[in-house]
């Protein structure tokens, strides 16, 4: 076996360029299957990050038909008695209460649908990132009254500066269409372009009597948004809310929005088929490499075989030089994955160029990847199967030789 392994590895170095060559394939193949994964698994965690600190947080309550008929007298039973006891539970971080009303919003330039939110403006900053993500303006002060507040998206399309007055219409809970004035008092930038231009906010304490319309002392609401300390706990926490207040509805954020939950689920299955891809190019490309190895070295392998080295053995020789190649390469794509993986995830792999793209699903444009541990093993181990089942073809070719014709060949 000592020879074997002597012969095996010389020869991979007798022809350089050659294996270089191959060594560089396996290397880049490596390296792109790790990144491409630890970049997917950056966006991938920060869309969920901006989905749940923006738009969703880790629970909702709503009246049973509410997400489906969205009426404004659907409201959710015994609700300020139900989110004061929220706000008393442990493992609650924050707790806000809204208000939800569909709308036509109406400026001098233009008119468009939005959803109107009426919140507590304290309540809302310990759910959600929106109050602190204004950046024009403010969240709803105190001392001005009849203010709007409206994403960056909504003011380009609708031309609003601060201070400019809307027209929001919708329809109350007697049935009644309703009109109302607002002026711009803040713009926030979220990092989802459609969000942005949806969704609205107004002091809860004034849309209440005109979405209510005097119903339930206009003290109901619509929605109750729920922030837990871990994440983790969402559904546990649906299904104990659930079992708890019967008359309404709890629903963690993989319900809310089943296709983040797909997008995560699938990640796996997306990049292993990706690596399949790379992997099938390695594999022609190794071999391609091993069998111009093998046809260039016909004469040297009928004399081995003429001295009495056995076709096991020829077989061997062949996959130990294909063994060589990825493990020759395969220390230097890993380092060149980790490395590169590690100095984006610290510093972010900015695509600015493309920050309007990105926006329109809720990306950043500065992408931060990263990749467990697990994933370098199991890409290596693919890797190592790879080549050696690229090794077969040309071991077979070497197999099929006879030793008295193949010493003739010059």
């Amino acid at each position: 076996m000592k020879m074997l392994l002597t012969i095996a590895w010389r020869n991979v170095w007798r022809n350089r360029t050659r294996s270089l060559v191959v060594m560089v394939a396996l290397v880049l193949g490596l390296w792109a299957g790790n990144f491409m994964m630890g970049y997917a698994f950056g966006m991938y965690d920060q869309r969920l990050a901006n989905a749940l600190e923006y738009e969703l947080a880790h629970a909702q309550i709503h009246h049973p038909d509410f997400r489906v008929e969205q009426q404004p007298e659907l409201l959710i039973p015994e609700s300020r008695a139900r989110l004061q006891a929220l706000q008393d539970k442990s493992g609650v971080r924050g707790v806000s209460g809204r208000l939800v009303a569909n709308a036509m919003i109406t400026a001098s330039r233009g008119v468009g649908g939005v959803q109107v939110m009426g919140v507590d403006p304290e309540a809302e900053a310990g759910v959600s990132r929106i109050p602190a993500s204004v950046d024009t303006g403010t969240f709803l002060s105190e001392d001005k009254k009849h203010r709007i507040v409206l994403g960056h998206a909504l003011a380009k399309k609708l031309r609003l500066n601060l201070g400019s007055k809307v027209v929001l219409k919708f329809q109350n809970a007697a049935g009644d269409f309703v009109d109302t004035r607002f002026k711009v008092g803040g713009i926030y930038r979220s990092p989802n372009s459609t969000f942005d231009e949806r969704m609205v906010y107004v002091r809860q304490t004034e849309l209440a009597p005109l979405v209510l319309g005097g119903i339930q002392n206009n003290a109901g609401l619509h929605e109750i948004a729920v922030l837990l300390d871990d994440p983790g706990e969402a559904m546990a926490f649906a299904e104990g809310e659930n079992r708890q207040y019967p008359d309404s509805v709890t629903e963690d954020w993989k319900t809310l929005s089943p296709e983040l939950d797909l997008m995560i689920e699938s990640t796996d299955q997306y990049f292993t088929i990706f690596l399949g891809i790379i992997m099938l190019a390695v594999a022609f490309g190794v071999i391609n490499t091993m069998l111009m190895a093998v046809l260039d070295r016909v004469r040297e392998i009928g004399v081995l075989m003429a001295l009495g080295m056995n076709r096991m053995k020829v077989f061997v020789l062949v996959v130990l030089e294909t063994v060589f190649l990825m493990l020759a390469a395969a220390p230097v794509g890993l380092l060149l994955a980790w490395g590169t993986l590690t100095w984006f995830g610290q510093h972010g792999l900015d695509l600015g160029s493309l920050s309007d793209a990105y926006a329109m699903y809720g990306l950043d444009p500065v992408v931060y990847p990263h990749l467990d541990g697990s994933y370098y093993l199991r890409n290596l181990v693919l890797l190592l199967i790879t080549a050696l089942v690229s090794a077969l073809f040309p071991a077979w070719t070497a197999l099929r030789l006879d030793p008295v014709e193949a010493i003739r060949k010059i």
